[in-house]
């Protein structure tokens, strides 16, 4: 069991915090995003835990001298999620679990996600509210994901949002890596994990998922690390 945090975006929705310090370092309490995310590996027993790095990546590998690998994605900034996987695509020999680096949820969606049995699974919130053009959207129907990605799924019918939390097993492997080999040929400024799960959705597949069942957010501008800041301040929170 691997894990690969997606860490090379420079973060410029908040600056000037990032100005110095790329996001998934910046401090949440006692901690960091990137560091609680490696606790809460470690803690689900994945050792062997990779992170992709590009903005300011010497600040990363400061923050773990030790204890995690590191991959490198020059094109940083002109590429996007597919573009640091598949810099860390020897990642894909075992089963992986790829986490984006702004992501700040429950220790129980770390815990599902693990457990899961399925090829390729995602984590998911299922909340009723509003949906955007924003937001990873998914579209549930009869149980099932049916699509998924901020354009392949209309505001009106939308019932969930991907969260950025993916799960590969290693027999789906091949399969997913070959996705995001497509979609960094179609827009490689824009490719990411969604365009290989709708990939996998339209050749017929199933996109399984595990539900967050608690307060989270991707951490991209200000409100959102103040909510993280206050859900791990908050009683209980880990």
């Amino acid at each position: 069991m691997k894990a690969v945090v997606l860490a090379a975006g420079r973060g410029s929705r908040l600056q000037p915090h990032t100005d110095s310090i790329p996001k998934g370092l910046l401090p949440l309490g006692e901690t960091t995003l990137a560091h609680r995310t490696v606790s809460l590996l470690r803690a689900h027993g994945v050792s062997d835990i990779s992170f992709v790095v590009g903005y300011r990546r010497e600040d990363y590998h400061a923050a773990f001298p030790s204890g995690v690998r590191f991959y490198d994605n020059p094109a940083w900034e002109s590429t996007d999620q597919a573009g640091s996987l598949l810099a860390a695509r020897a990642e894909f020999a075992d089963d992986l679990l790829v986490v984006t680096g702004d992501l700040f949820c429950p220790e129980q969606v770390y815990a599902d996600m693990l457990s899961l049995q399925a090829p390729v699974a995602v984590a998911v919130d299922r909340s009723p509210r509003p949906f955007d053009d924003t937001i990873e959207k998914v579209l549930f129907r009869d149980g099932r994901i049916e699509r998924i990605g901020k354009l392949n799924v209309p505001d009106a019918q939308a019932n969930g949002e991907f969260m950025g939390m993916t799960f590969v097993r290693r027999a789906a492997a091949a399969d997913t890596l070959r996705r995001l080999e497509v979609a960094i040929s179609v827009n490689p400024r824009k490719a990411a994990l969604i365009h290989a799960h709708q990939a996998l959705l339209d050749e017929g597949g199933t996109l399984s998922f595990v539900e967050c069942r608690g307060p989270w957010c991707e951490v991209d501008d200000e409100p959102s690390l103040e909510k993280a800041r206050r859900i791990l301040a908050s009683a209980g929170a880990r």
